[in-house]
C-alpha cells in the first residue's frame, strides 16, 4: 500500500496504485495518466480535478468527495 501526502506535480503516469491510500494527498498538477487506482481511497484529497487522470482505471475507488466511482 502506498501512503502519501504530497503528490504536487507527481509523475506516476502507469503506475499501480492499488489500494492506495491518499487521503488529503495534494494531487496538484499530478500525472496520473494510465494510472491503476483500483481500490484506492482518496477522500479529500486536494486538487484532485487538476491532475491528469486520463485512461486512468477506476473500480470501487473512493472519490475525494467520498462517492465510489465504479468507471473502469
Amino acid at each position: 500500500m502506498l501512503y502519501a501526502e504530497n503528490l504536487k506535480k507527481a509523475y506516476l503516469k502507469g503506475a499501480n496504485l492499488t489500494k492506495a491510500i491518499l487521503v488529503y494527498a495534494d494531487l496538484t498538477e499530478a500525472n496520473l495518466t494510465n494510472t491503476g487506482l483500483t481500490k484506492a481511497h482518496l477522500e479529500n484529497a486536494t486538487n484532485f480535478n487538476t491532475a491528469d487522470t486520463t485512461g486512468a482505471r477506476f473500480c470501487r475507488t473512493i472519490m475525494p468527495d467520498a462517492s465510489t466511482n465504479n468507471s473502469e
